[in-house]
């Protein structure tokens, strides 16, 4: 996992203005359950019973301590990108990396410049990050990069916009009476 990307309240919503927001990506494993969607398939049943699949998920939170965890998403996996995996994407469908963990995210203006890559080697800081989004006029305006590995073998980068990554959080309750 990773924490964190500064989030000004601003974007999330009118009456958090003036709060800042630490977001992170967290990483967890789930054991496989071999009954589910692999009847009939034995050989299918064999490769995957006690196999791992790994998943990922966002949390949001109070960036000043006492931190306090406001929304957390659901679980959610990398969908297969990666050369080892195409063989299985093409028969069976669209289907989650077998091994990925997410271990890096940035922010970005929408249709600004690329994150860095190979090819654009740049360091950022938490100043830089900052300053992205405080730039941001609306969550609209702004995505969030997720740098992930695949099976110990590949590097992806996943840009999704800060609205659709905003709609998959879930408020898990709020103990600060100041941010109700």
């Amino acid at each position: 996992g990773y924490c964190c990307v500064p989030v000004p309240g601003r974007l999330i919503g009118e009456e958090y203005a003036g709060v800042q927001f630490s977001l992170g990506i967290g990483h967890l494993q789930r054991i496989r359950s071999p009954s589910v969607g692999m009847q009939g398939d034995f050989e299918r049943f064999v490769r995957v019973r006690r196999t791992r699949a790994y998943m990922q998920f966002f949390y949001l939170m109070t960036a000043e301590a006492p931190f306090t965890m406001m929304w957390v998403s659901e679980e959610f996996c990398m969908t297969a990108q990666g050369r080892f995996s195409r063989k299985w994407e093409d028969e069976h469908g669209t289907i989650c990396e077998s091994i990925q963990m997410a271990t890096g995210l940035t922010a970005r203006l929408r249709n600004g410049p690329a994150p860095a890559g190979p090819e654009q080697p740049r360091e950022l800081d938490e100043g830089d990050v900052r300053a992205v989004l405080e730039e941001a006029e609306t969550a609209e305006d702004a995505e969030v990069v997720i740098y992930y590995g695949i099976s110990d073998c590949e590097a992806f980068a996943y840009p999704i916009s800060l609205p659709r990554l905003l709609g998959m959080l879930k408020l898990v309750g709020v103990q600060d009476s100041s941010l109700e």
